[in-house]
């Protein structure tokens, strides 16, 4: 009667690791996905702070779009993110796993 409770337990126990385990995982592949969207957004941004793009040569010209920085700005609002700036200065302070 007691190994069948401590078995169970030990099942159960398990399980809930095993979903944590899976839930960090996840959490974690999101910010290295956003993190990355990040440092494109800056290069983007430091592009836009170049010289004018019609003085690039061509296949050198990119655009960039407002969304894409409201897009990330949303995924890390929904990620958990307090705060970060595109300017690099600040980065996500405090990201909840649940």
């Amino acid at each position: 009667m007691i190994r069948e409770k401590v078995s169970e337990a030990r099942e159960a126990l398990l399980h809930e690791f095993d979903d944590e385990r899976s839930h960090h995982q996840k959490m974690m592949s999101d910010y290295a996905r956003l993190q990355q969207r990040f440092e494109n957004l800056q290069g983007d941004m430091q592009l836009l702070r170049s010289p004018a793009p019609d003085s690039l040569p061509i296949g050198h010209q990119q655009s960039l779009s407002v969304n894409d920085a409201d897009s990330v700005i949303s995924e890390m609002s929904d990620a958990g993110g307090d705060s970060f700036s595109l300017d690099g200065t600040q980065t996500v302070r405090h990201v909840s796993f649940y």
